[in-house]
Formats: C-alpha cells, structure tokens, sequence
C-alpha cells in the first residue's frame, strides 16, 4: 500500500473524513460478528490468506472455527503475522501457498479497486471475500475496469450496519457486536 498515493474520495450521501482524521494506513478493525456470519453462507477450502490482517480480527475467528490462516499485512501491529509484506508485491509470496487457497479481507477502502483488479488478475484465488460498502458495486469505471471481467458470484448484504472501528474506539471501551456506528 505505500507505493499507492492517497487520493480524496467523494461519495454521495456519507460523510469522507479528511486524511488527517483516518486512521494510518487506513487500519480499520472488522467486528467479529462480520466475519462469524460470512462463515455461514460461503464454502472455503481448508487454507485461507488473510493479506491485510491488522490486529487479527478476521484471522482470530477463521482460526477458531478450523481454517489454515495465512496472515500477513505491510505491518505487523499487535498480532504475530505470518510474514510482512505489501500486499501489490506479493507475487513471489504465492509460491508458499497451496494450490488452492482463498482470500478473505477488509481492505482499506481507499484502495479497494486497485485491491480487486490485482488479487483477480495476479493472484488469482480460488474464492476471494472481500468487506466492501454496498457502494463498491456501483460506477462505470469500476464495471470497465473489475465488473466486466469479474462478475461477483455473490454479494452478501448486512441487514444492520457493521462499523469497523480503530483502534482508539476498543480502549475506549464503544465497540459493540456489530463495530462502532459509522456513516
């Protein structure tokens, strides 16, 4: 993610915050709850990579319900990683990867496109899962460039609102089930 510039999004209706407000590298941590739903509706083969595990949220949860987790990020917080390494470098990586594998992640949303076209078209997963805003669906460059080629086999909708959170809203003690409300 470092050799990614940061760029301002704009998106109708919700409230963007301004780089100095977001988190460093866009770190936001996914609810449990999240997750432990996604578990029920897919089907995943025993190794999972969980490319941007941050603090483990997602790792945690797979791990306790059985999968083989493969945890790496750009930077190692206060969850053993199984490597560190940028995620848009990672080609070499997949050579300690079994054949079959799959990705589930929350990438940071501000480069959540570029995330998609390299994990379809470089990594090539067998089954890639991704936490994205319903907003990440829509858009004809988003179509050219990921929709077009890569058709979602399924899309999962929440029907309460999930609130990632950083870091700051657990020692505060304000993060629920579902995360922190969140625009």
């Amino acid at each position: 993610l470092h050799k990614m510039t940061r760029r301002t999004i704009n998106t109708l209706g919700s409230t963007t915050l301004n780089h100095a407000d977001r988190e460093d590298m866009d770190f936001y941590q996914t609810p449990d709850f999240a997750t432990q739903t996604l578990l029920h509706h897919l089907l995943f083969p025993e190794t999972i990579w969980e490319p941007m595990a941050g603090n483990g949220a997602i790792s945690k949860i797979l791990v306790k319900n059985g999968f083989n987790v493969i945890s790496t990020d750009i930077v190692e917080r206060k969850f053993k990683l199984n490597a560190t390494l940028d995620y848009f470098d990672s080609e070499t990586f997949l050579t300690q990867l079994p054949d079959a594998f799959s990705i589930i992640t929350n990438p940071p949303y501000e480069f959540a496109n570029e995330f998609l076209k390299y994990t379809l078209t470089k990594i090539r997963p067998l089954q890639c899962c991704v936490f994205l805003p319903v907003r990440y669906l829509e858009g004809q460059q988003r179509y050219n460039e990921i929709y077009s080629q890569f058709k979602p086999s399924k899309v999962l909708m929440y029907v309460k609102r999930l609130g990632c959170y950083k870091q700051a809203d657990v020692e505060a003690g304000v993060v629920t089930e579902r995360g922190v409300g969140s625009a």
